[in-house]
């Protein structure tokens, strides 16, 4: 069943992997993963939506088993280099999801009509 709180459940992880190729309901959920500090590891379908994050050292794509165990082993290296910073990503996901930048983003999107 799902849990009362899934933010207490994200925040007890050391990563947030994401494998799913269709639909979107998990794809929402990196937001949550993203908003307890967690490094990620997410399809490139799932990706979509989050480019903000695609040049962080915490962010990691992949598409085929070889991307996967790239991803695998690109995250170990950050764990291992002390460069994950989960206050770092906490701070980043709620710049990024944050009511401003949302407005922001629609008003571009108006814009470009």
């Amino acid at each position: 069943p799902n849990p009362d709180d899934i933010l207490a459940v994200v925040a007890r992880a050391d990563i947030f992997l994401c494998t799913t190729r269709t639909g979107g309901g998990m794809k929402l959920r990196v937001i949550d993963g993203l908003r307890c500090g967690l490094p990620v590891i997410v399809h490139d379908i799932s990706a979509r939506g989050y480019s903000a994050f695609f040049d962080k050292n915490y962010f990691f794509r992949f598409a085929t088993k070889d991307d996967f165990a790239a991803a695998v082993d690109g995250l170990v290296r950050s764990y291992a280099a002390g460069s994950i910073d989960r206050a770092a990503i906490i701070a980043d996901a709620r710049c990024a999801f944050s009511f401003a930048a949302a407005v922001t983003r629609l008003s571009q999107a108006i814009d470009d009509k």
